[in-house]
């Protein structure tokens, strides 16, 4: 069995993820997330064959990564708004 070091899995940017795998991590239905990725808004699919596509683990985590600090960012100068 590999030996596993926490979360410094430097193979996650070759990890493929099934769009019901990206669903479930999103909470978006199918059609939301191809609206998106069309509106460039999400990151882009890989086609793995002639009607397969799958999505970089990576490129998800980087997504909701900038989408958190897009929130944080928000409240922010929300907070900052109210107190002037």
């Amino acid at each position: 069995m590999p030996e596993h070091h926490g979360n410094d899995d430097h193979l996650a940017h070759l990890r493929l993820l099934t769009l019901k795998q990206v669903r479930a991590i999103t909470s978006y239905s199918a059609n939301h997330i191809y609206r998106r990725m069309r509106a460039g808004t999400f990151p882009q699919s890989v086609r793995i064959g002639p009607n397969s596509v799958r999505w970089t683990q990576h490129s998800i985590e980087e997504w909701l990564a900038d989408q958190e600090k897009k929130t944080r960012d928000e409240k922010d100068r929300d907070d900052e708004d109210r107190s002037h």
